[in-house]
């Protein structure tokens, strides 16, 4: 049956083949129409396939895939401005190929240090993220460069040490080379946030990135690589007080940008400072510091504003239990001290105090992506925001909830890009990526904008901040600043021309408002490598005629409260290589006409507590190689008029504790050789009027334990030859059987077993007429009643730590006419009443450690010609209502480390802790 019915189905197939056949035979022109059908079935159907699956991802994928590439970069790139963009590996959102596609730079955060200098990601889910980044980097435009950030907030700990270990740092350059040459990446950055740099890490941080610098160039020659690798550094919101720890021009000079952190000066910290509510990124404005504040210090320290980068937070600060009263903050902040900036500006609604609850305020942060509503609840209405013109920001403040929320909105960021723009710096970044809305409204204004819109071009490193226009730029001869320093001269100062202003490696030199610098013709002002040169507000800090100031190494230079630094005709001030010039607690360097001051090759003058260095008229100290000058507790050295302190070849002049060196008029003290003079324990070397020490070839003039050589009126002490004048421990000046040291007329200095200097009840040590000095076992100086003590020219009164000078009843110590000087058992000097104290010429007035020097109403301190005025140890000067604190021509009062110079009523005079200074205004 089967058999029968195939039989017949293929009988039926060769009758219609054969019918085919014959009646359609298959010609050329039949196979081509056959074909060409085919092929027009297969197209329609494709199109029709493309168009389904272009809406279907449309409508169930990320319509930004859908890209043309490569993609063109942002109109900033034109004139080499940076569109930087920050994605983290914390956050949920994945960034996207239109994201990238907006930027010039994609940088990853953070990539993990840890403390012995090696780099790795976090964890796997790190480092998907990073690799994603990458791909779609590489994928949207192979010019987009892709950075990773070492360290972070969280991870920022180790630097400080890292850097300053040889070892690990360069484990550091190593690990870094190698992940950026395994991962083909084409830079890294160095995220160090918090804790802040400090001034220890000033030059260790320079030096990391110079070894980074350098190891990435040879990797770059071996490897055969065509394009260099990058190295951006993420820096703190520093203004001007906040030097310390940042070499920024050194920073500069290793780095090929700086990303700002130009936000977070107001949030709702747990301290103190953070119940003051302000904008999250003020312009302007504030007492904390504000944008405009940071980028200036940036592209002014650094010279190069085309590195400085402008950063923008995509998210808001709110403070909740906000008092409904705005503040004043320089009547609030500046008094509670946690303010930075002087500037004044309006109240504003803004500037607020939130109570604080449980030791701290109330409030978070809301990101652009979270604005519509928040985790706490907090509503974000858009259509509450208000625009603060002062400080060029938007918040909003809700009165009635007591919360108030600050951000950045459309309007500030225009007006941040504006201000990138008019500034002339390299670009912006956006902190971060993952925190922008669906619609990633901000990262489009910033890319869309036109950085490089300026009404005319500038130069690439052109400074445009006004207070500095006309003074500094970086082609101006006649001012040079090396190394990350600082010159800051505001508004209404003045530079003169034909002067030189040099500051070298990390100085600073700072003068505020209505100040003037003026260097007069063919003037040099030098401070060498990490000086400090600070006059505030109304100081004037004076050179005359072809003077030079210098100061090498280290050194500081600090003048507070509207003070003077003065330094007449043709005078030099010069401590060379490694030297220190030293003078604590409320002393004076004084250098008077056309004198020298020269302290040569690795020398120390140092001079401690309440001491005065004092050179008058045309005279000379001068210490050659290697040589020390060490006057130690409150010594003085004095030379007047036209002296000479000669010490030659390798000699030491040493004076210890509380110890004096005076010369009068036309003295001269020399030492040939390598001779020594040695005065220890309060001893007293004393020359009177026209005196003369002379100590030939190799003599020794040695004086021990609290002795007093004293020569008074036209004497000489003269030893010849190989001769020795030395006085051992409490003993006394000694001369052989038959000699006799004369001081005046008929006297004898007698001096028995026990080696004391004794001086019997007939006779006088007159130092003016009628009077008594008496120096008894203790070393006391006792005056009598009715028994004057008077101190003519060039004579000293002089009192050791241990020694009292005691005055009874009706008696007066004389230094200038109807004065008195008057000193209890607890060594105070006070003068009442309406009486001057007057020290003339060459005249000493010494207080010794813990006591005080009081004066009280309407009385005047006056310190005339080549005086001194000196307070030791931890001693106070205080001078009450409408006093008056002279000081004569080419006079100096200096204080050092943790002295006070108060007056009550308006004081301006203060010194902090390790040397520097401030002054508040007026």
């Amino acid at each position: 049956m089967s058999t029968t019915l195939d039989s017949f189905i293929l009988y039926q197939l060769s009758k219609f083949n054969e019918y085919e056949a014959h009646e359609n035979p298959w010609t050329p022109q039949r196979i081509v129409k056959y074909v060409v059908g085919s092929l027009s079935i297969l197209l329609i159907c494709g199109v029709v396939a493309f168009g389904i699956s272009t809406l279907l991802f449309y409508f169930y994928d990320d319509p930004d895939e859908v890209t043309r590439y490569p993609v063109p970069l942002p109109p900033a790139s034109k004139c080499g401005k940076r569109i930087i963009g920050y994605y983290s590996g914390w956050e949920r959102r994945t960034i996207s190929e239109s994201q990238v596609s907006k930027l010039t730079h994609a940088i990853f955060v953070a990539i993990r240090m840890f403390k012995n200098g090696q780099i790795a990601f976090h964890n796997t889910e790190y480092s998907g993220r990073f690799l994603d980044m990458k791909k779609k980097a590489r994928l949207v435009n192979k010019d987009i460069k892709v950075i990773i950030g070492v360290g972070g907030k969280g991870n920022s700990q180790f630097f400080s040490p890292v850097f300053a270990d040889g070892k690990k740092r360069k484990t550091l350059v190593k690990s870094i080379s190698n992940f950026l040459f395994t991962q083909k990446i084409d830079g890294v950055e160095i995220d160090w946030t918090y804790p802040f740099a400090e001034a220890q890490d000033r030059n260790t941080t320079v030096s990391f990135l110079s070894e980074l610098r350098t190891e990435l160039k040879l990797l770059e020659h071996q490897k055969n690589l065509t394009e260099s690798f990058l190295i951006s550094m993420l820096t703190p919101q520093i203004i001007w007080d906040q030097l310390d720890g940042y070499d920024l021009k050194g920073i500069a000079q290793q780095v090929d940008f700086i990303n700002l952190i130009s936000y977070e000066y107001y949030g709702p910290w747990g301290m103190p400072a953070g119940v003051y509510t302000g904008p999250i990124g003020p312009l302007y404005g504030g007492k904390r510091g504000n944008v405009d504040d940071t980028m200036k210090v940036h592209a002014c320290e650094t010279m190069e504003p085309s590195k400085v980068i402008l950063g923008i937070p995509l998210y808001g600060k709110f403070w909740k239990n906000v008092k409904k009263d705005p503040i004043n903050q320089t009547e609030t902040m500046c008094k509670e001290e946690v303010c930075r900036i002087d500037d004044p500006f309006e109240i504003s609604d803004v500037w607020r105090i939130a109570e604080m609850k449980d030791g701290r305020p109330r409030g978070g942060f809301i990101s652009w992506s979270d604005r519509e509503t928040d985790d706490v609840g907090i509503i974000w209405n858009r259509t509450e925001a208000k625009w603060d013109d002062k400080s060029k920001s938007t918040y909003i403040w809700r009165p009635e909830d007591q919360i108030l929320i600050t951000y950045e909105s459309r309007q500030s960021i225009e007006e941040k890009i504006k201000y990138v723009e008019e500034k002339n710096l390299g670009g912006i970044n956006i902190w971060s990526l993952n925190m922008d809305d669906e619609r990633d409204t901000a990262l489009e204004l910033v890319s869309s904008g036109n950085l490089c819109d300026g009404k005319k071009m500038k130069k690439k490193n052109e400074i445009m901040y006004k207070y500095l226009q006309n003074h500094v730029t970086s082609e101006d001869p006649k001012l040079k600043t090396s190394e990350s320093q600082n010159l800051r001269i505001s508004e209404s100062q003045n530079l003169r021309e034909s002067q030189n202003l040099r500051i070298s490696e990390s100085q600073n030199l700072r003068i505020s408002e209505s100040q003037n610098l003026r260097i007069s013709k063919s003037q040099n002002l030098r401070i060498s490598e990490s000086q400090n040169l600070r006059i505030s507000e109304s100081q004037n800090l004076r050179i005359s005629e072809s003077q030079n100031l210098r100061i090498s190494e280290s050194q500081n230079l600090r003048i507070s409260g509207s003070q003077n630094l003065r330094i007449s005709e043709f005078q030099n001030l010069r401590i060379s290589e490694f030297q220190n010039l030293r003078i604590s607690e409320s002393q004076n360097l004084r250098i008077s006409e056309s004198q020298n001051l020269r302290i040569s090759e690795s020398q120390n003058l140092r001079i401690s507590e309440s001491q005065n260095l004092r050179i008058s008229e045309s005279q000379n100290l001068r210490i050659s190689e290697s040589q020390n000058l060490r006057i130690s507790e409150s010594q003085n050295l004095r030379i007047s008029e036209s002296q000479n302190l000669r010490i030659s070849e390798s000699q030491n002049l040493r004076i210890s504790e509380s110890q004096n060196l005076r010369i009068s008029e036309s003295q001269n003290l020399r030492i040939s050789e390598s001779q020594n003079l040695s005065i220890s324990a309060s001893q007293n070397l004393r020359i009177s009027e026209s005196q003369k020490l002379r100590i030939s070839e190799s003599q020794n003039l040695r004086i021990s334990g609290s002795q007093n050589l004293r020569i008074s009126e036209s004497q000489n002490l003269r030893i010849s030859e190989s001769q020795n004048l030395r006085i051992s421990e409490s003993q006394n000046l000694r001369i052989s059987e038959s000699q006799n040291l004369r001081i005046s007329e008929s006297q004898n200095l007698r001096i028995s077993e026990s080696q004391n200097l004794r001086i019997s009840e007939s006779q006088n040590l007159r130092i003016s007429e009628s009077q008594n000095l008496r120096i008894s076992e203790s070393q006391n100086l006792r005056i009598s009643e009715s028994q004057n003590l008077r101190i003519s020219e060039s004579q000293n009164l002089r009192i050791s730590e241990s020694q009292n000078l005691s005055i009874s009843a009706s008696q007066n110590l004389r230094i200038s006419e109807s004065q008195k000087l008057r000193i209890s058992e607890s060594q105070n000097l006070r003068i009442s009443g309406s009486q001057n104290l007057r020290i003339s010429e060459s005249q000493n007035l010494r207080i010794s450690e813990s006591q005080n020097l009081r004066i009280s109403e309407s009385q005047d301190l006056r310190i005339s010609g080549s005086q001194n005025f000196r307070i030791s140890g931890s001693q106070n000067f205080r001078i009450s209502e409408y006093h008056r604190l002279r000081i004569s021509e080419s006079k100096n009062l200096g204080i050092l480390k943790f002295q006070n110079l108060r007056t009550s009523e308006s004081r301006n005079f203060r010194i902090t802790e390790f040397q520097k200074l401030r002054i508040s205004k007026f």
